[in-house]
């Protein structure tokens, strides 16, 4: 396991850690370029820092794919339904925000959670049905 040190670095990257002299050591002896695989390294770490934070994130995603969800939706839902089913869909966004994919896979991942609301929507419809049917059904 590599743990980050001060500065956001993998301990290897730290010139005296015995993780980076034996990985040096490797390197050599395979033959890997020395500079090549530590400038590999620290732009994936560069790359990492740039991320921004889960409010830019998540308003970007909103403001990006709201009008798609709410198309996924309109034709799954009851229509009187739809902005609660919207709601329902970014309140689970926010709350897995730090798992959310990559820019270019936001729309299938989000299409997933809609999926999802729809049948926890459905399987509560059919539940309430059942209760008034139950309900109806006891003499007074």
């Amino acid at each position: 396991m590599v743990l980050p040190i001060a500065g956001h670095l993998p301990l290897f990257l730290c010139p005296a850690s015995p993780i980076s002299r034996a990985a040096t050591v490797a390197r050599r002896f395979c033959g890997i370029p020395l500079d090549l695989d530590i400038e590999l390294v620290k732009a994936r770490v560069e790359m990492r820092v740039q991320i921004p934070n889960d409010d830019a994130r998540f308003q970007t995603m909103y403001t990006t794919h709201r009008n798609a969800v709410w198309s996924y939706l309109v034709r799954r839902t009851n229509r009187d339904n739809v902005d609660d089913a919207v709601a329902e869909v970014f309140a689970v966004v926010w709350r897995k925000i730090g798992q959310s994919p990559e820019v270019d896979e936001q729309l299938p991942w989000l299409y997933g959670i809609s999926k999802n609301v729809v049948r926890n929507a459905n399987r509560s419809s059919t539940r309430r049905q059942r209760l008034w049917t139950k309900a109806a059904a006891i003499p007074q």
